[in-house]
């Protein structure tokens, strides 16, 4: 188990460092997985375990910051569009004030 699961996730955390949006179920499969081989391992490997851990978390950072730039300008854009519907067209706003 110890060398091939050792092999399995490095080959998972290249696949989570690569990938665009990782699935948070990943990341925490990936968690779970290294706390479980952890200690089966001589220094060498763990410290390049830990390396890869290091890469995941630091892929994982990157995508929840953009998340957040996202949904900050969500946030803009739909302001933007509340301030455009209280607007009326000036033949409606005729209209209204003439039988008002």
């Amino acid at each position: 188990m110890g060398e091939l699961s050792f092999a399995n996730l490095l080959d998972q955390a290249d696949a989570l460092v690569a990938a665009e949006a990782p699935d948070p179920a990943d990341l925490g499969a990936f968690a779970v997985g290294v706390r479980e081989v952890a200690a089966s391992l001589s220094p060498e490997e763990l410290h390049r375990l830990h390396d890869a851990f290091e890469r995941v978390r630091a892929a994982a950072h990157r995508e929840q910051e953009r998340l957040r730039q996202r949904m900050e300008q969500a946030g803009s854009g739909r302001r933007a569009l509340r301030g455009y519907g209280s607007l009326r067209s000036t033949k409606r706003c005729q209209r209204a004030s003439r039988y008002s």
